[in-house]
Parts: structure tokens; C-alpha cells; sequence
């Protein structure tokens, strides 16, 4: 064949002659059709595999295309003289004389698996394809430009999350109190260095997202950046992957110098990282040692492997070594790689790899199911049965014990203290400690003897669990005041665990048809749990009979124990008094409370009962978790009875009452209407929640895509008006009550006292805004981990520590006199609670602050 061929069939597998060739001749070669590399199709120009190419696995030929035709000129002894890379089709002048053999480019020796074949047809010069005709100009670049996004997919997703993570940080509350947190908070338990773990795991993604984005770039156009100035976007090309990689440390040190007056050295560190990275990627050698790059994206994948092993183990000691900030960004971080192989691959393979890896995730929801409920087992269901009613006393025997260990006024009237504990993630749970603590202080520690019970929602559920827990000294580890482990539990961090759990574990878990993972649900409970105890450990046992963390046994050991059978009536425990808690949580499948209770309130509310669903125990984490489900940062649990089937899933408590206090009213007025009909009760309703500003000036504002966002804003909305809405009748039931009886004080002289004959007092203890410096207010935050700062403003706010605004370093007279107003009524009101439950000394106000 001399001066041109007819059409030959070329096979995918083998190798074979085509043409004879001599050097200084030109060839224009066409070809055309399509074979298989198993299961993949395309066509004579090859296709890219861009796993292959992050992790150096190349063909025979390096710097074509998997696939690609290509053609070697081979001597008559075997010797390989020069390539040809045909693809489609090419023009080429030879160099040197010989046969030229075609093949597919595969690896040597793995050419089984190929099938099919294509046509290609020769001639040489100077016979010319024709060219085809030009584009308009607006057409041409409009084409280009879908081009350039079509090659480079995955790289707009990098820029995303490698910018909006840290972007996301700066401008949601509880991302700009974790800011505040790297940049005030002294190290943590389990961290070594926050700040530094901050900055860590933000080089890391930093690294990750400019490695994986020029990987991109180099797998479609080739490492030569020379070629690159050919294209239309050869500017992009470069700078892209340089901006994503930079951007995060320039959004996070601006955040940082905004929202703390203290970070300025963490502001120079973080600047000075950015920019020695800005340094490398800009004047790093351009021809590195050969597979540097492979190395690395190969050491992405190992990391994320030996990740996921170590969160899905111990999520809370991960979580706690690297910071909530850190898991987020070395979570996003080791995301990238697998998110952008399956975005690239898509384009290579010539399949719908991200549709249907989505696909696969939905249809494997109908059977993944990792958040069941954790329960305590037993051997037998009539076993947990007997063994729950054991435990379990009725509200009656509740009212006996409780009336059992009073000491009746002079009229013979009994004071009642029910609690009612607002959510709100960390910061309801801090709060509620905060305040029980300020109340059982105030009270000379006489509250516990006339509280009967607390009904908590979502965080809430933390402090007031945590409050009934650090009153019994077995629980408490050994050496402790009540407020240590309490304020320990309330204040750690368990936002790092429970991010650990969902970046890691929970989110491998959704690609297994079966659940075998441990969920996020799981690592808050435990992190709940070391949190009590702390780093290190203060509950090692001195004996195998005590128990090695407390909140992690029963719940059914808290609060008052049943009446043993054949006790006289009206005989005195030895034991003091335990108030029990009313966790609330709400069903998903109907919208019910589901209330989670050592007493039994069967008939004295309306809503289901935990113990009657489930049949069996629970660890004091789960049942704290019962009312805690934090929308989307906890999952739904689901409820499984003893026999092992379903019964539908729990939700957060605060869907159906944020507030919990309808649960309370509830059980006031069955109460009244049974054990204590013959009684006198004074009640007094003690509110902890949180004081809401300006709600009603936003209606004015422009919502952005209103339309879609209106009807999330009135589900969110709404709800919290419920809440209002209960605190309201409350409070006015109080103010009923009172106008209708007398109410002279007993004590001569005091200002405010257990008035003799008032059977219901409303008292609200609220937290608010820390608005003492200048500037906008520090609203603390609805997350599971506060900073340190949030939480000593938290003390502050109860009004019985030192001034709410005594660390104000600049003047804002009007927030400050706001703050020491509402510090004030709150001081007032413990105040009252304290006197009503005894306390002489606090029935005179103390001195304005």
C-alpha cells in the first residue's frame, strides 16, 4: 500500500500491521466505530479514566487516552521507532522507516477483556481531509464554554465546598461561636492544641481541594501547562485550583479577626499558612519528582480509610482529638477524592455513575437502617417486662413518697416545685444546668425536697438528667460537688463526636443494604457519657460492682423507686427524696409525645409511654437522647420492641411542645384531681428557657425565595410561637390564681415570700443575648458545642454570680442596662423559688447590682 488504503478493520484486541511507511512521508489517517475495554464503550479517540490517572496506572502508551488507536512504526528486528497517537484521526510525518502496527491502548497484557472493533482508512500526502466549516463567534464560544464545564466537572463542586465550608462558618451563629472557640477556648478534652488542629485540618483541605482540582485539569489537558496557553480558558486552568486552595485560609483568618478581639495571633498564623501555600503551589518545582502527585492522591484515599476505621470505633476521642471545625474540614477534605472520581468517571465511562450511585442510596433506604434505639437487653420479653414494672412506680406511690418526706406549712399546705426545661441543643442544656445549680445553691440546697419533677425537651433533656444524676453521690464521680460533672456534662463539646459519626460511619453506612455500622446517634450518647466522667477518667470503679461510667446504666436508677410491697402508709423512706425526669420526645409517624419516665403517667397525660413502646431499659444517654433528636444533626430513631419489630421513630421533643410545659400542667391537674385531692399544694412552675428578641421586626424584611422558603419559616416559626403560647397560659394561670386568694406574706417584713395562700406561682428564668460589648449581640447558639465564652456568660446571666456585663471592654449603655435587667429578674425569681422552698435567708432580696 502505497498511496492510500480502503477502509480495514482494526480489533480491540491484539496488534496488528496496517501500513508500510517510509520517513519524510506524511499520512493522514480517519477512523471510526467503537469497541469495548469490558464493560466501558467508546470510540477510536479513547476515553479518560480519571481514577486511573490520580493514582499513576497508566497504558501502554503514557501520554494517550485508555483505548485511544494508536500506531508504532516497528523495524524489521522487533525495535519500537517512533508512536503515533490516531485517535479519530490525525495528519502525521514519519521520522522513521518501517511497519506500522495499530492497536488499541490498553495495558500490556490485559487485552482479554476488549471486544468490537473500528474501521481506519490512510492516505498519504497530498490527499487532505476536508476541513469543516467555521462556527459563528457567539455560537463557537458558547460551545467552548460547555466544553471547558463539561471537561472539567467535579472542579465547581471543589470550589464549593472547599470556599462555602469555611464561608458557612463565618456567617451561621453556630459556626461563628466555633470561630470563637479556635480563637479564646484553652484546649479541650482530648484536643492537644485546638487551634492548632484547626489550622491542621484547614491546610488539609486546603491541600486536598488544590490537588484534587488540578488533577482534573492534568487528566483532561494533560500536565503539560504550555499546551494549556492554546485554550481559551488556559488562565482558569491554572488559577483555579490555586484559588481554591488558598481561599479558605484568607474566608476562615477573616472570619476569625471579626468576630474576636483575641485572635490576632491566630489571624497572623493562618494568614501566614495561606501564605506559604500561595508560595508553593505558585513557584513549587513545575517538574516534581515523578508520581508525587499519584502519591499523595493515593495517600487520600488510605487517609480516609484509616479514618473511617478510627471514627467508626471511637467516635468521640476522633471527634475530640481534631475539634468540631476540624472534623468538618477533614471530613469535607477526604470527601473530595471520592465525590470528584465518581463525577470524572462519569464522563470516562460513558455511564451515569453519580445518578446512579444517588439511585443506590435511595433504593437502599427502604432496608438501611443503622438508628435503632439503643435499649439495655434482658433474657426473655416477659423478663423485661417484670423487670421494668419493678422499677417503675406509679404517679400515686411517686405522690406518697414524695408527701411522705414533707414538713405541711403552718396551714397545712405543701409547696411543689415542677421545672420545665425549654430546648435548644447545648445551649438549653448548659442553661438548665446553669440555673437548677443557681436554684439548688439558692435554695440552701432544700430544692430537690420539694422538687417533683422536671419535663425537658431536646437539650434541655442534658441539663435536667444531668441535674437528677449529680444529686446522688453514687453517680457522681467520687471526689465531686454536684455542679463539677453537671456543668462538665452540659458544657463539653459533643458536637466533634456526633460530626465524627456523620461524615464518617453514617455516611459510609448509606451505600450497605443492611445496617452494620455504628450511627451518629450513638457517638453523642457516648460522648454524653465520657463527658460526665471527663479526660481523664474520674469514674474508674474501685470494685467490679460499681458501675465504670454512670450514664451509661439504666435509666430506671434515677428518681424515686417504687414502694417496696407490704410498706405501712405514710411511712418515711430512709432514703431522701429524687425527683424524675419527663423526657419529651415526639413520633414521627404521628406527631404524639412520646414521654420517656420513671413514673408512670398512664391517664395523668395525653401521650404515649417509651417503656410501653420499647418493653425494655434504656442507658441514661439514650433516654436523654429520647427528647434530644436534634433535627438532622441527630437522626430519627427507631423504635424496636422486644420481640424485634418496629414500632415507628422518635423525634426531638420540641416539634410538639418546646417548651414542656404542657406536660407539667398535665400533671399538676391530675394530681389535684387524685393522690393529692385531699391535700392543699402550693405549686410553683419554674420556667428555664430562652428570652427571644425582634422576631416580629423581621416580617418586614425581604425573604430571600420566599416562595420556596415560606412554608420551612411558618413549620420553625410556629413552633416556637407554641412554646410562647404555653408560657403565656402558664403565666396567666399564675396571675389568676393569685387575684383570686389572699396573699399577705407570713414572713413580717419580707418583701416577697411563699405566699400563704397561693396555690400556683409562675416563675421564668430566660437567658438572653450578650449584648454588654458594643456591636451586634452574642446570641448563644442552638449546636452541641458553646465556647467558653458563651458558657461564663451563661453563669452571668443567672444573676447570682458577679456582673452579666463586668468583662465589657467598650461601652454599649443600652445593651449593658438591657442585660442587667433581665440578669436581675432572673436573680428575683430564683430568689422567690428559693424562698418558697424554705430558704428564710432568700426571702429578702439581695442589694441591686
Amino acid at each position: 500500500m502505497t498511496g492510500h488504503s480502503s477502509w480495514k478493520t482494526v480489533r480491540a484486541r491484539g496488534r496488528q500491521q496496517f501500513v508500510k511507511v517510509r520517513a519524510g512521508e506524511e499520512w493522514h489517517f480517519l477512523a471510526a466505530g467503537s469497541w469495548w475495554d469490558w464493560f466501558i464503550p467508546c470510540g477510536p479517540d479513547g476515553y479518560r479514566n480519571f481514577l486511573t490517572d490520580a493514582v499513576g496506572i497508566s497504558p501502554r502508551v503514557k501520554d494517550a487516552k485508555w483505548f485511544c488507536l494508536v500506531g508504532e512504526v516497528e523495524s524489521g528486528t522487533g525495535t519500537i521507532l517512533e508512536t503515533v497517537r490516531i485517535g479519530e484521526g490525525c495528519s502525521h510525518t514519519f521520522a522513521q522507516s518501517g511497519d506500522l502496527y495499530v492497536f488499541a491502548n490498553d495495558v500490556r497484557g490485559m487485552t482479554w477483556n476488549n471486544r468490537g472493533a473500528v474501521a481506519l482508512a490512510a492516505a498519504r500526502a497530498p490527499a487532505r481531509p476536508l476541513r469543516p466549516a467555521a462556527r459563528p463567534g457567539l455560537v463557537e464560544r458558547w460551545c467552548r464554554l460547555r466544553a471547558f464545564l463539561s471537561t472539567t466537572r467535579g472542579l465547581l463542586l471543589i470550589a464549593l465546598l472547599a470556599l462555602g465550608t469555611p464561608a458557612i462558618l463565618a456567617l451561621a451563629p453556630q459556626g461563628r461561636d466555633l470561630i470563637r472557640a479556635f480563637a479564646e477556648d484553652p484546649p479541650g478534652p482530648g484536643a492537644r492544641w485546638p487551634q492548632g488542629m484547626f489550622a491542621f485540618t484547614l491546610l488539609f483541605l486546603a491541600l486536598q481541594a488544590w490537588s484534587w482540582s488540578r488533577a482534573i485539569v492534568v487528566s483532561n489537558y494533560g500536565a503539560d501547562r504550555e499546551r494549556w496557553r492554546t485554550d481559551p480558558y488556559g488562565p482558569v486552568l491554572v488559577w483555579a485550583p490555586r484559588i481554591v486552595g488558598i481561599g479558605p485560609f484568607v474566608i476562615a483568618a477573616i472570619a476569625a479577626a471579626f468576630l474576636s478581639a483575641e485572635a490576632w495571633l491566630n489571624v497572623a498564623v493562618l494568614l501566614a499558612l495561606g501564605a506559604g501555600f500561595t508560595l508553593f503551589v505558585v513557584f513549587r518545582p513545575k517538574n516534581p519528582a515523578k508520581g508525587f502527585a499519584q502519591v499523595w492522591m493515593t495517600l487520600g484515599f488510605v487517609a480516609a480509610f484509616a479514618a473511617m476505621i478510627w471514627a467508626g470505633f471511637s467516635p468521640t476521642t476522633f471527634g475530640w482529638w481534631f475539634g468540631p471545625a476540624g472534623v468538618v474540614f477533614l471530613g469535607v477534605g477526604l470527601i473530595i477524592p471520592p465525590v470528584v472520581t465518581l463525577i470524572q468517571s462519569r464522563a470516562g465511562l460513558r455511564l451515569p455513575v453519580v445518578a446512579g450511585a444517588l439511585a443506590w442510596v435511595a433504593l437502599l433506604s427502604l432496608w438501611t437502617d443503622n438508628h435503632a434505639v439503643r435499649t439495655i437487653g434482658c433474657d426473655k420479653p416477659e423478663t423485661c417486662t417484670a423487670e421494668i414494672a419493678a422499677h417503675r412506680p406509679t404517679l400515686e406511690d411517686a405522690y406518697g413518697q414524695w408527701k411522705a418526706r414533707q414538713k405541711p406549712a403552718g396551714d397545712g399546705s405543701y409547696t411543689m416545685v415542677l421545672v420545665a426545661a425549654e430546648g435548644g441543643a447545648s445551649r438549653a442544656g448548659n442553661w438548665t444546668a446553669e440555673a437548677l445549680a443557681a436554684l439548688h445553691e439558692a435554695s440552701g440546697e432544700r430544692l430537690p425536697e420539694h422538687l417533683f419533677a422536671i419535663s425537658s425537651v431536646s437539650g434541655g433533656s442534658v441539663g435536667a438528667v444531668g441535674y437528677v444524676a449529680a444529686l446522688d453521690e453514687a453517680v457522681r464521680p467520687r471526689g465531686e460537688t454536684f455542679r463539677q460533672p453537671l456543668l462538665r456534662l452540659t458544657g463539653a463539646d459533643a458536637l466533634s463526636p456526633v460530626l465524627a459519626g456523620l461524615l464518617f460511619p453514617d455516611l459510609l453506612q448509606r451505600v450497605f443494604p443492611f445496617g452494620v455500622l455504628p450511627d451518629r446517634a450513638k457517638a453523642l450518647e457516648r460522648a454524653w457519657e465520657q463527658s460526665w466522667c471527663g479526660v481523664p477518667n474520674r469514674c474508674n470503679p474501685p470494685s467490679p460492682d460499681e458501675p465504670a461510667n454512670p450514664l451509661g446504666e439504666a435509666f430506671l436508677s434515677l428518681g424515686p423507686s417504687k414502694t417496696p410491697p407490704g410498706t405501712p402508709s405514710g411511712a418515711v423512706p430512709e432514703t431522701p427524696w429524687r425527683p424524675f425526669v419527663i423526657v419529651e420526645g415526639a413520633s414521627e409517624e404521628t406527631g404524639r409525645r412520646i414521654l420517656t419516665s420513671k413514673v408512670e403517667l398512664a391517664g395523668a397525660a395525653d401521650a404515649d409511654d417509651f417503656y410501653e413502646i420499647v418493653g425494655r431499659d434504656v442507658p441514661i444517654s439514650t433516654a436523654i437522647h429520647n427528647g434530644a433528636r436534634f433535627p438532622w444533626i441527630s437522626p430519627a430513631g427507631t423504635l424496636v420492641d422486644r420481640e424485634g419489630n418496629r414500632k415507628g421513630h422518635i423525634l426531638d421533643g420540641g416539634y410538639f411542645d418546646p417548651a414542656g410545659l404542657e406536660v407539667l400542667r398535665e400533671l399538676a391537674h391530675a394530681l389535684s384531681v387524685g393522690p393529692a385531692k385531699r391535700d392543699t399544694l402550693r405549686f410553683v412552675f419554674v420556667f428555664i428557657g430562652y428570652e427571644a428578641h425582634g422576631l416580629l421586626n423581621e416580617a418586614s424584611k425581604p425573604v430571600w425565595i420566599n416562595e420556596v422558603l415560606a412554608p420551612l419559616r411558618g413549620l420553625f416559626a410556629s413552633r416556637t410561637a407554641h412554646g410562647s403560647h404555653l408560657r403565656t397560659r402558664a403565666s396567666k394561670l399564675a396571675e389568676e390564681d393569685a387575684a383570686s386568694q389572699d396573699c399577705r406574706p407570713t414572713v413580717p417584713g419580707a418583701r416577697f415570700e411563699n405566699r400563704c395562700t397561693k396555690f400556683v406561682d409562675f416563675q421564668k428564668i430566660t437567658l438572653f443575648d450578650d449584648s454588654c460589648e458594643r456591636g451586634d449581640p452574642i446570641a448563644p447558639p442552638l449546636d452541641w458545642a458553646l465556647s467558653e465564652r458563651v458558657r461564663q456568660f451563661m453563669r452571668r446571666a443567672t444573676g447570682m454570680a458577679e456582673d452579666v456585663c463586668a468583662p465589657a471592654r467598650e461601652g454599649n449603655p443600652d445593651g449593658q442596662a438591657s442585660a442587667r435587667k433581665l440578669a436581675a429578674a432572673n436573680r428575683t425569681a430564683i430568689r422567690r423559688v428559693a424562698c418558697a422552698v424554705g430558704a428564710r435567708e432568700a426571702c429578702d432580696p439581695a442589694p441591686a447590682r
